[in-house]
């Protein structure tokens, strides 16, 4: 399996990473699955951006 670890700043909250916005699907579609750890994201952070594909994944961790 073909999997992808991305770390960006707040992806997918906030605004900023326009590239992963405008490439998540794209990308998604070259890999078995995606998990994103936004790095600056909190718990209650609402997301901003719908992601459409299925093999993506978004973990936040607290701290």
């Amino acid at each position: 399996m073909k999997y992808l670890l991305l770390f960006p700043r707040q992806y997918p909250f906030l605004s900023g990473e326009p590239f992963l916005e405008n490439e998540i699907e794209e990308i998604a579609s070259r890999f078995d699955k995606i998990l994103i750890f936004p790095t600056d994201a909190c718990l209650t952070d609402k997301t901003s951006r719908h992601i459409q594909a299925a093999n993506v994944d978004v973990c936040i961790t607290e701290g």
